[in-house]
């Protein structure tokens, strides 16, 4: 239940606890995105299955720490859907034929996770397991989601008109899907808003992709033990997106690469997995919807993105 709950676009809401309010590293080097905005890639499909990857490999985790068999139905499904995934490379109407059954699979392996859920009460370990899965889930059907509605042409065509989404409801929705990776690796989110903010004028599908591929290389690239700080203020009758982590930081001559979609810096090469595509990816998507996209870095102490919409009016 709820899965259906979260494809019909409903989310968990996320009840911020006041927080000291923390200073991004001294950065020693910044750079901008180029004025003139640049073509989304073609390939929609190929990046899906980019972000897919993350909750799908979760899964399989939680399920070899289960000690499931092999033959589980739940298993099946993430099989099929590691195949689903592993033959998407191509433009949107290939996304709109693999739509069907990557919803199938994940809603089956959700409805798999609540006959688990019976096996496993009162055996917390395994219950909180459950749990962690069961976002995983959640977070596959999310991603779906924003592209579905990034993708909602008939033929499988973009979809960039503006809306005016919640600046602090964007920030807690891109927080969710790495929660618990956050809490295996003792690493503190920091979500600073305010309540009464005003909504930006950007398209909110692609602003969710833009932000989720953000956190995510914050919580992937942050040792165990940082911070990651989702911060949105009033700047220039606009609004300003900050991303802060304390992660392995960005060498100065790797600055230059990190748009190109296709690098990855050593140190990030030795602490995760990667296809360098992301940044570039999500360049293209703020500046689909307005913004600019800006980095500040220094190695081994961390990373800011941010980048600024207008206020809706």
């Amino acid at each position: 239940m709820i899965a259906l709950l979260l494809l019909l676009g409903l989310s968990r809401s996320y009840a911020a606890e006041p927080r000291a309010s923390v200073e991004p590293p001294q950065a020693i080097l910044a750079l901008s995105a180029p004025p003139a905005p640049e073509a989304l890639d073609p390939d929609i499909a190929g990046h899906l299955a980019h972000d897919l990857r993350a909750p799908l490999t979760a899964i399989y985790g939680y399920a070899q720490l289960l000690k499931l068999p092999q033959d589980h139905p739940l298993l099946g499904l993430a099989r099929q859907m590691k195949a689903t995934v592993g033959a998407l490379d191509g433009d949107g109407a290939q996304f709109h034929q693999a739509r069907g059954p990557l919803l199938s699979q994940l809603l089956g392996m959700s409805l798999q996770l609540q006959a688990l859920s019976r096996q496993f009460d009162g055996n917390s370990q395994g219950s909180d397991m459950l749990v962690s899965m069961r976002r995983s889930v959640e977070s596959g059907l999310g991603i779906v989601h924003d592209y579905s509605e990034l993708l909602s042409g008939r033929d499988g065509s973009l979809s960039l008109s503006r809306t005016k989404p919640s600046a602090n409801d964007l920030l807690k929705k891109a927080m969710e899907p790495f929660e618990d990776r956050a809490k295996q690796k003792n690493i503190t989110f920091h979500l600073e808003t305010a309540e009464g903010f005003p909504n930006v004028l950007g398209n909110k599908p692609a602003l969710m992709i833009a932000l989720k591929n953000l956190v995510d290389n914050a919580t992937k690239y942050t040792p165990e033990g940082g911070t990651v700080t989702l911060k949105a203020s009033r700047s220039d009758g606009g609004v300003l997106f900050e991303i802060i982590d304390s992660g392995i930081g960005i060498p100065k001559e790797d600055m230059k690469n990190i748009f190109t979609g296709s690098y990855r810096t050593q140190a990030a090469q030795a602490m995760a997995q990667g296809t360098g595509k992301g940044l570039r990816r999500v360049r293209q998507l703020i500046e689909a919807s307005g913004g600019e996209l800006h980095v500040e870095s220094e190695p081994n102490k961390g990373s800011r993105f941010y980048f600024t919409l207008p206020a809706a009016h």
